[in-house]
């Protein structure tokens, strides 16, 4: 005879069957005498000495019931207040699966609510698709007999999530797999942090190993090259072997050619966290010296605080800025000590004319300091009709867009004089003008001169006329 699980033993006067404790041990057996049946004979009281011995004192049952209801009210308490959800599952005869309970906790995970889904079959209330996937991982647990962990993407009403389950199976008396218990966890965050970080780390490693520019990522504490990209290679002449596991700092590769440098470098980078645009001088494995343009952070890399160099080599813009710097010094050479007049005119989309710069010259020229008329337009600081003609020479020379010469006598509180000047287009990439150089000359003197000249061939033909008459 079997009851709730137990097996019972009947004979003719008496039914025994065990009584198990709270955590499933054999504490003691309950023997129901039958009214009906004769009395106990000898052998009866033998009987009950041994299930005294066995069991101890009689069984009350009222304790008993009040055990297994505190026993129900600890598992209902577990039940509804884990934060972990909890599925339980009745499987059939034709395999399929009754939702005998949901927690609490998984129907804020899911959006399913225990009224919708008690007492249906999983395959009622889940997509098709993602039902296929648990009904596989059921299949593992029912032909194995053995608990599984499982993670996979379902679609819920809450929206679609990554759930990580610890599926097991329960038996009953006769051994057979009757239900599955399921610890459903939400690990969607957890997958979608890990997956960005696998995306992070593929593209960190595709521009790390594509860069054209060299690379290099060393510990912090010592120097120690862990990682070069083949920029590193290519600008630096060195491969993997012959820096990795090595010091920058080492005489095999002493890449920097100032130790000094090196921690001075470190230092800001451990102060700051980044250092941009740091400018050092680098030795490459030929021997040669490029001069280097480093960015660094510092980052984690295989449990080290590391520093993430990248290097530029800036060699040739150094010495192209050296070059302008020169260029540069000798037009300001040539600038300032040159008896012409130079002007820079900035050319606004308005078309007007804005003077931005003049020699000492030029100042000499027009009899003004250069910051008394820096800035202005023209008609500021020129009388309306010579600011009129210059005006019409600056538009000639944009429009036309090649030089223009042209040669104004004007009248300046020191004097009238005569200036000759070429204006010059600047253009840009697209073509326009946006900038105009003027180099004015005073030709006053030498005007003057030329007419003292004309003056005197014309006495002189004069006078040549009249000894010619005379002579006649």
């Amino acid at each position: 005879l079997r009851v709730n699980g137990s097996r019972f033993y009947r004979d003719n006067s008496m039914l025994l069957f065990p009584v198990f404790g709270r955590y499933g041990s054999v504490f003691g057996i309950v023997c129901l005498h039958n009214k009906t049946s004769p009395p106990f004979t000898e052998a009866d009281r033998d009987l009950s000495m041994l299930i005294a011995v066995l069991g101890g004192l009689s069984i009350d049952a009222t304790r008993l019931e009040e055990d297994f209801a505190e026993s129900e009210k600890r598992y209902r308490e577990v039940f509804d207040h884990s934060a972990s959800g909890i599925l339980l599952l009745d499987m059939t005869e034709d395999h399929r699966y009754r939702i005998a309970a949901i927690n609490p906790a998984l129907e804020l995970m899911t959006g399913y609510s225990r009224a919708e889904t008690s007492g249906k079959f999983l395959d009622e209330v889940l997509p098709a698709e993602s039902y296929r996937q648990l009904q596989e991982n059921y299949r593992v647990v029912r032909e194995t007999g053995s608990a599984i962990d499982d993670e996979a993407w379902i679609e819920f009403p809450a929206g679609r999530k990554r759930v990580r389950s610890r599926i097991i199976p329960i038996t009953d008396g006769a051994g057979k797999i009757h239900r599955l218990v399921g610890f459903p966890e939400d690990v969607t965050e957890q997958t979608e942090s890990r997956i960005a970080l696998q995306e992070s780390e593929e593209k960190f490693s595709k521009a790390f190993h594509s860069s054209p520019d060299s690379i290099a990522i060393s510990r912090l504490s010592d120097g120690i090259v862990v990682d070069i990209n083949q920029g590193f290679t290519r600008d630096m002449g060195y491969r993997r072997d012959e820096v990795i596991g090595k010091s920058s700092l080492d005489e095999g590769i002493g890449l920097w050619v100032r130790s000094e440098q090196r921690w001075a470098f470190a230092d800001l980078v451990a102060e700051r966290g980044q250092v941009l645009g740091f400018e050092a001088q680098m030795r490459r494995k030929d021997g040669s010296i490029k001069e280097s343009l480093l960015s660094a952070s510092i980052i984690e890399f295989r449990g080290d605080r590391c520093l993430l160099t990248i290097s530029r080599d800036i060699t040739e813009q150094k010495q192209t800025e050296r070059a302008r710097r020169e260029s540069e010094a000798r037009y300001r050479e040539i600038f300032e000590n040159t008896s012409d007049g130079i002007l820079l005119v900035e050319v606004t989309p308005e078309m007007r004319y804005r003077l931005v710069s003049i020699n000492p010259a030029q100042e000499r020229m027009l009899a003004v300091r250069a910051e008394e008329i820096i800035g202005k337009y023209n008609e500021d600081f020129l009388p309306p009709e010579i600011a009129e003609r210059v005006k019409k020479h600056n538009r000639e020379c944009v429009e036309r867009g090649v030089p223009v010469s042209f040669e104004e006598e004007v009248e300046l509180p020191t004097g009238r004089f005569v200036f000759t000047t070429t204006l010059v287009p600047i253009k840009d990439d697209r073509g326009r003008v946006p900038r105009l150089i003027g180099v004015t000359r005073d030709v006053t003197e030498e005007k003057l001169t030329k007419e003292r000249e004309r003056e005197q061939e014309r006495q002189l033909f004069q006078a040549s006329k009249l000894v010619s008459l005379g002579t006649l």
